[in-house]
């Protein structure tokens, strides 16, 4: 496993819509593994405080977590029997939503305290 990859080589617009896709696959090993790298680009340590923020808009993870989170629920809603691969898909988004809003407080305490690479002008 490599330890170390520039942001800017993995979050690009193609990798982002493609990542997007995946996450709709009918194959849940593909979208567990869709979520995963997301979570690892959100979790990603940036030096600077304006690239965090420039990623997390990029990303737009609050809508599309949104999204898929209504989805799945309507699906499991429709079932009579519970699915375990699409309820371990449900969990992996709870995973990515908390790794999400963990980032964006680490965002906001950086700011607060003016943090590296944070402007406060």
């Amino acid at each position: 496993m490599i330890a170390w990859v520039d942001v800017n080589l993995t979050v690009t617009p193609s990798t982002i819509q493609l990542l997007f896709t995946l996450l709709s696959d009918e194959n849940v090993s593909v979208r567990l593994a869709a979520s995963g790298a997301l979570l690892r680009m959100v979790q990603k340590g940036l030096k600077e405080g304006g690239d965090k923020l420039q990623l997390f808009k990029v990303l737009s993870l609050g809508e599309v977590l949104r999204t898929l989170e209504e989805r799945t629920r309507a699906e499991k809603a429709g079932r009579d029997e519970p699915n375990e691969d699409e309820e371990q898909f449900r969990e992996y988004l709870g995973r990515l939503l908390e790794g999400y809003g963990l980032e964006l407080l680490k965002f906001t305490d950086d700011v607060s305290v003016g943090g590296p690479g944070v402007c406060t002008d």
